[in-house]
């Protein structure tokens, strides 16, 4: 993780690996399915941000997220609400 916020991001992706671990030791969600984590790195630039976001709804098919900071989110937030 890079940018102005990449210890911020670092935490995130401890905190989602953790959560993400002990809901799989617990059976996981929905009947069963495993939660898998994705990590992306919009670097807390606008410009870096929105083709990470298109990335992770359309190769990566996010159901969640969990991360962008107010230096990021006016940029993708339009790309969020519509999917």
């Amino acid at each position: 993780m890079t940018g102005q916020y990449a210890d911020v991001g670092a935490g995130f992706w401890l905190g989602a690996e953790a959560a993400a671990a002990a809901i799989n030791a617990q059976g996981g969600l929905l009947g069963g399915r495993k939660l898998s984590v994705v990590q992306a790195d919009d670097v807390s630039d606008p410009a870096d941000a929105v083709p990470t976001i298109r990335k992770l709804i359309s190769v990566d098919h996010i159901v969640a997220l969990d991360g962008p900071n107010s230096t990021v989110l006016p940029a993708i937030e339009p790309i969020l609400d519509s999917n």
